[in-house]
């Protein structure tokens, strides 16, 4: 199960990714997924659904490219993060929230 620790490596050497998944790995954190973010400034898609432990700060620093964004099942997730996501990401065309019980119709206005 990749960690923060294991994103460290990733987000030095891949910074030309532009799809990733880390769907399923439970252990990261906001911390982690930020760093990767800021490394990988081309990224276009990064699903995370069920990385539980994601409470969505991170998404502030992603990546003006992101166009699709998978976080179902990341249940920590607010409206704040959200709205956050969505400034960040201007290109942003497709946005999976399923299972995000912290993210209410408030932040999709």
């Amino acid at each position: 199960d990749v960690s923060d620790r294991g994103l460290r490596p990733l987000a030095r050497l891949a910074r030309s990714l532009t799809h990733l998944d880390l769907s399923g790995c439970a252990k990261l954190t906001d911390r982690g997924v930020s760093a990767l973010l800021q490394a990988c400034s081309r990224l276009e898609s990064l699903q995370l659904k069920g990385c539980r432990e994601l409470s969505g700060w991170c998404l502030a620093s992603a990546t003006p490219r992101l166009i699709s964004l998978s976080l179902g099942g990341c249940t920590l997730v607010t409206d704040a993060a959200v709205g956050a996501l969505c400034r960040a990401c201007p290109a942003l065309n497709s946005l999976t929230l399923r299972q995000c019980r912290a993210v209410s119709d408030a932040s999709l206005r």
